[in-house]
């Protein structure tokens, strides 16, 4: 069974991560290249500097394919998997490498006595290319001369039909017509037969786009021997950036319809494999007819080309930046709107301006059904990646301290370079415990339920897979963290937490820079806090008595807390706070509000195991409204500890009326409904005042308007959480005092469902 274990990971961050200690607080920190390693980092998209400072990766867009060829390992008929490199050297094979080496004192002679016909060289490039130019360079001093009579064939891996061995398919690009003297010769290359090389984009120029060949071997042959004759480098400029094959490392890959078989044959670098396609169902859609494929980049790029080959006519390509669930088309786009219905080709080549993809579907077209495959599918990305998302081990925060305790998280920090155009959006989500997740497979790798597999013959059963994965404790992602050294977004004390860091640029010229991320943390005030609100239910936007009762528990070890911080609907009365600890009312030395939306109280002395309750007034507007507490120390002012709901639901408050009604907006007033800005300082402004209902996210937008439903002036916020305040002087938008008459306060929440739209009059008059 393949299994993570959680205790390697910790042990992996205690190696490669600083932890500062001193009296009040720990610093996990990750700052250096070994840090970040033990992220989870998607393979390919990401570097560092010599600083350990992380980046995207630059994808360019041409280079000598050849250089990287050992870095690319397949699949062959009979030496079974083997890198790139010198595929053959019929004389002299032990120098054959220096004609790749890169450098052009280096070079390769081959051995007179061995015949022109075994002067050959052949060159495998690992994987297939869409190359452009092959550049043959020779040596011209004593001993060494450059080839006078040769061939240049090239092969894109396909083999002869029926063949079982090595075999492949070469065609001619060049040959000499008179002896060559030339230090230097230069190939272009271009497709035989008629290209499909296509601009999706009116902006996009196909003669700087370039001819190509797909190429992943390259022979030279001499026609004849000549005195001296040797070979300095074979280059091959190719188109690169190609980021399908490494898909399934960055945690994409393939999903296809039932009538796919063998879908990583698309991303292999091998044009003689293919994905097969058998004849499926004439239906509604392509997703029903079973004949697609997805790709999963596993991170967004700028995408500006993609090439399919072989592919027969009648098929769609549609493109995606985000793909939501199976079986919906919410943020696909189609690349090819209308197919392809053009035959003859053996391959599509498709240019366009970059766009961000992470989601690429080959499918028929709705309602087709035909057979076929695909041989191999490019995505070719330019510049930075659009987004990639980094996610770290689950770390034990009890184990990096050694006394396998609970933690609080006082806030994240971390430092930066963000130019214009780029981002780097960081969460967390906590939690302690951790659980196993088992997937069961049968001997063709599908994936099949555990009474399934424990049915199936021995034979026919595949393997088990075992991951660590997040119990039933842990909170979600939090909110995106704004400002480094910001408190810490999830709950807390926790003994185990993750990070997320999400690196974007909508630039593909630019990167963001992630120089270092730290945790500062200490001991939990207490081991465990869980409360309850009182009444659970409530009318809206009425002033209600409510109760929030806590009850700790700590040990020996633990300080206790002498603050509390509570997350209030609206504006309370400070006064009418009421606090009692152990059931005996007590007098806070300290009770404020800060922005109608925190409630602060400091006790005359530390709490440990004592209950605690709180009473107070306040108007909810909002059904579901969570009464967050957290608990604090007066000598540790950067550490709030989040207290547990005692049950599901128990600091949540309900709005019953609000429960099926479409109004968001409640308690609309306009004061005074007749108003004269004429700068006397008697009534020179008006305002209007609502409360949001129900909406979660609502962005309110106030607009003055005539009667005839012209645009005078759009109005500024000036008003507090939940209820909301917006003040007009009378004025339109070039500052001008606006004529008498009658006017409208357009109001709209611009909320995604819900009525929450309102028009109220107001008279100018002078």
């Amino acid at each position: 069974m393949q299994q993570r274990s959680p205790a390697l990971n910790i042990v992996l961050i205690l190696t490669c991560c600083g932890v500062l200690l001193d009296a009040e607080a720990e610093e996990l920190r990750f700052d250096s290249a070994e840090a970040w390693r033990v992220w989870h980092i998607p393979a390919g998209v990401v570097e560092f500097d010599a600083e350990g400072a992380l980046r995207l990766q630059r994808f360019e867009r041409q280079v000598n394919a050849v250089g990287d060829a050992g870095a690319y390992r397949h699949q062959t008929k009979e030496r079974e998997i083997v890198r790139g490199g010198i595929w053959q050297g019929r004389s002299n094979r032990a120098a054959a490498v220096r004609a790749i080496d890169g450098d052009m004192q280096t070079i390769w002679q081959p051995d007179p006595a061995d015949g022109a016909r075994n002067w050959l060289i052949e060159i495998d490039l690992g994987r297939v290319v869409l190359a452009q130019e092959v550049v043959v360079r020779f040596p011209d001093r004593p001993g060494a001369r450059p080839f006078r009579q040769f061939k240049i064939f090239t092969s894109d891996g396909r083999r002869f039909r029926g063949r079982s061995d090595d075999i492949f398919i070469h065609q001619e690009v060049y040959s000499t017509s008179l002896p060559n003297r030339q230090t230097e010769i230069r190939i272009p290359l271009a497709y035989e037969r008629a290209d499909t090389l296509q601009a999706l984009d009116a902006s996009v120029d196909l003669a700087a786009v370039g001819a190509f060949l797909p190429v992943q071997y390259v022979r030279l042959e001499a026609d004849a021997l000549s005195e001296d004759a040797a070979l300095a480098e074979i280059e091959v400029m190719a188109v690169v950036g190609n980021v399908a094959p490494g898909a399934a490392a960055r945690g994409g890959g393939l999903r296809s319809g039932e009538q796919a078989r063998s879908m990583e044959n698309a991303v292999d670098g091998d044009m003689d494999t293919q994905v097969a396609f058998r004849r499926g169902i004439i239906a509604e859609s392509w997703r029903a007819s079973s004949m697609w494929m997805q790709l999963d980049l596993g991170a967004t790029f700028w995408v500006d080309r993609v090439f399919l080959s072989p592919m027969r006519a009648g098929f769609g390509l549609t493109l995606a930046q985000r793909f939501f669930a199976e079986g919906e088309n919410a943020g696909l786009q189609p690349l090819l709107p209308n197919g392809e219905t053009s035959s003859g080709y053996s391959h599509f080549y498709y240019a366009f301006a970059p766009r961000k993809i992470r989601h690429l579907i080959v499918h028929a077209l709705d309602g087709l059904s035909w057979g076929g495959g695909v041989g191999e599918l490019m995505v070719y990305a330019i510049g930075h990646p659009a987004e990639v998302v980094l996610r770290s081990d689950f770390i034990d925060l009890g184990q990096v301290a050694g006394d396998n305790r609970q933690k609080a998280v006082a806030g994240m920090s971390w430092d930066a370079e963000l130019p214009p155009g780029t981002r780097i959006r960081l969460r967390s989500r906590s939690g302690n415990s951790l659980r196993q997740e088992y997937a069961f497979y049968d001997r063709k790798g599908e994936i099949i339920s555990q009474l399934s597999w424990t049915n199936l013959p021995k034979v026919l059963r595949g393997p088990i897979d075992s991951t660590v994965v997040t119990g039933g404790d842990w909170d979600e992602w939090s909110n995106i963290y704004q400002v480094s050294g910001e408190p810490f977004k999830s709950v807390t004390p926790a003994r185990l937490l993750q990070l997320e860091a999400i690196l974007s640029t909508e630039n593909p010229q630019v990167t963001p820079v992630l120089r270092s991320l730290s945790l500062d943390f200490s001991d939990a005030l207490v081991q465990r806090a869980q409360g309850r609100i009182l009444p659970r239910q409530a009318a809206p936007n009425q002033s209600v008595r409510f109760s929030y009762g806590l009850w700790p528990s700590g040990d020996g070890q633990d300080r206790g807390f002498d603050r509390l911080r509570m997350e209030v609907p609206g504006p309370i009365a400070v006064e009418a706070v009421t606090v009692a600890v152990g059931g005996k009312r007590v007098t806070p030395v300290e009770v404020r509000v800060e922005a109608d939306s925190l409630l602060f109280i400091t006790l005359p002395a530390p709490v440990r195991n004592d209950s605690v309750r709180i009473g107070f007034a306040v108007g909810v507007l909002r059904n579901a409204t969570v009464f967050s507490l957290h608990l604090g120390d007066t000598r540790r002012s950067d550490i709030w500890q989040f207290v547990n709901p005692i049950e599901r639901y128990a600091d949540v408050v309900f709005l019953p009326e609000l429960i099926g009604r479409d109004k968001l907006i409640g308690n609309l007033e306009v004061y005074p409904a007749v108003f004269s800005p004429n700068n006397d300082g008697i009534n020179d402004t008006v305002e209007i005042r609502f409360a949001i209902l129900k909406a979660q996210v609502a962005q309110p937008q106030v607009k003055i308007r005539d009667l005839a439903g012209r645009l005078i002036a759009e109005l500024a916020r000036d008003g507090h959480r939940g209820v909301v305040a917006y003040r007009w002087d009378g004025r339109d938008a070039r500052g001008l005092v606006v004529a008498p008459g009658l006017y409208l306060f357009d109001v709209d929440l611009r909320a995604e469902s819900g009525d929450g739209r309102a028009v109220r009059s107001v008279a100018v008059v002078y």
